[in-house]
């Protein structure tokens, strides 16, 4: 099921970026035809000039001189027109694609729906009869080897099509590391209050170099369109790297034991990928994997375990309830390795790496994200702003809180992932929104009515923020008469909400 996952995604990549090409290439096709059409126009009225050269009198020079840019014209349209079938010859050739995509995504869906039809059918026999050769160390290492010579593959091909990306991402780590230098140097200049808050700011941002790195290749999903599952396996790797030094000194000593356990855990998860699904030796690293659940799971959910100290007030008894639920996920998958059930097996363990890997590394990234703002408003640049010094704390708490949903959003998402579900809950959704109801003439539909609500939401907030921005911001540092600044506001924001209204109808 993983490598029937990893690969929609690849070729989901593909199928984004040929929508990538298409949407160029038509854009060029659409500017070659208004291009030919003008030198068209252009080249016919010459040419009507030129018909009309006697009763004109033009002289001699002139005419060939229009002679010249007739020519010119014809040369260019020819040109042009050469490049035009080649442009719609790549654009049949996108389509085609487009159509193998699909057709390989359907083929995928269909393989996926037949496994996951078969979780509760007992494929294997038990884990004590399952007597194969590739517990033997010289199968393993064939396998393995196997397997690192097609990783090896996806690596160069990875690397040939994403030379460009790859530079603008390396731009990016640079960019976010001269950032978080420049915040910490601010920051250690100025004086704050002595509190958890700002220790915390603090340890963030006097690592520059981890906190940075960290940053920059949690953005990799979003620079590479197409990922293949060996490199996103290694993306994964590098980031266990910072992400363990940042935690081992963050958390209290009594969760380091089991931040290594996290780290063993995840190694397990990347080496049994390298070989065959429903195997032996397969069967008991998953085994061992969902021992390391259930201890980790133990260890952080403990009344001593200190797990307080690194997660906001209030998320301690919703923790403590998902561990619990997660150690029944641990001992079911467990049980249903050794009897045979191995399919349900391996989605109940992929599901449980999503559910505890995911939420610590984006809760790092928080804490990350949370001191790069901080950092930020705390510049001389932002205390300037009067903005920022009279709603520090909102605009703080607000951040805060969009992260925390964002995270929440792409918890769920991994855990789809795992399950397989991802890309049919999204198809569910989007069917959902383009369900309609036809009252006449008038047509109602989902996506519709949130489409309205959302732009209503974002006509409010950009309402709030042009209030500020003029009666905070700008009004008390230019003089106007009485009564001018008011007008203006209430002029500016009526017309948003006017706008606003009128596209959300």
């Amino acid at each position: 099921m993983l490598k029937i996952d990893n690969a929609e995604r690849e070729w989901h990549g593909y199928g984004n970026t040929l929508d990538s090409w298409e949407s160029t290439v038509n854009n060029r096709i659409s500017n070659l035809e208004k291009t030919i059409f003008e030198i068209q126009v252009s080249k016919r009225t010459w040419e009507l000039t030129k018909k009309s050269e006697v009763e004109l009198d033009i002289p001699e020079e002139s005419k060939n001189r229009i002679d010249e840019v007739i020519k010119t014209s014809k040369e260019y349209i020819n040109k042009f027109k050469s490049k035009l079938d080649t442009l719609i010859i790549i654009q049949n050739k996108v389509t085609d694609f487009q159509i193998l995509i699909e057709g390989v995504l359907a083929l995928l869906d269909e393989q996926k729906t037949v496994v996951q039809s078969e979780y509760f059918i007992r494929n294997s026999p038990a884990i004590w009869n399952a007597g194969d050769t590739t517990v033997k160390i010289r199968n393993a290492v064939q396998q393995f080897r196997n397997s690192t010579e097609g990783h090896t593959k996806s690596f160069q091909l990875f690397a040939e099509n994403n030379s460009s990306n790859t530079i603008a991402h390396l731009a990016l780590f640079i960019v976010l590391l001269l950032i978080f230098y420049y915040l910490n140097k601010d920051f250690n200049n100025q004086e704050y209050p002595e509190n958890k808050e700002t220790e915390r700011i603090q340890y963030f941002l006097s690592r520059y170099f981890l906190s940075s790195f960290l940053l920059a290749l949690s953005f990799a999903l979003v620079i590479y369109s197409s990922m293949p599952p060996a490199v996103r396996e290694l993306f994964s790797l590098l980031l266990l790297i910072p992400t363990f030094i940042l935690y081992y000194t963050l958390i209290p000593k009594t969760l380091r034991t089991t931040l290594f356990l996290i780290v063993i855990l995840y190694i397990f998860d990347e080496i049994h990928t390298f070989f065959t699904a429903k195997t032996l030796l397969t069967r008991l690293f998953i085994l061992v994997q969902n021992i390391l659940y259930i201890w980790i799971i133990r260890n952080l959910i403990k009344p001593d375990s200190h797990i307080s100290l690194i997660v906001k007030p209030g998320w301690t008894k919703a923790i403590i309830r998902i561990g619990n639920t997660l150690i029944v996920f641990a001992f079911v998958s467990i049980i249903c390795n050794i009897i045979g059930f191995v399919n349900l097996s391996f989605i109940l363990s992929n599901t449980l790496v999503a559910a505890i890997i995911a939420p610590i590394a984006l809760n790092l990234l928080i804490y990350i994200l949370n001191a790069f703002f901080s950092g930020l408003f705390r510049t001389k640049l932002f205390q300037n702003s009067n903005i920022i010094k009279q709603y520090d704390k909102k605009i703080h708490s607000s951040t805060y809180t969009l992260l925390i949903y964002l995270a929440i959003f792409l918890w769920i998402r991994s855990i789809l992932l795992a399950l397989g579900l991802a890309y049919r809950v999204g198809d569910w959704i989007i069917g959902l929104m383009e369900k309609e109801w036809e009252w006449g003439t008038v047509t109602i539909s989902f996506g519709g009515i949130f489409t309205f609500f959302i732009v209503i939401l974002f006509t409010w907030i950009i309402t709030k923020a042009i209030k500020h921005l003029l009666e905070d911001e700008i009004f008390p540092r230019i003089k106007l008469s009485r009564g001018v600044p008011g007008a203006i506001s209430m002029v500016v924001r009526y017309t948003i909400v006017a706008f606003g209204i009128y596209v959300a109808l």
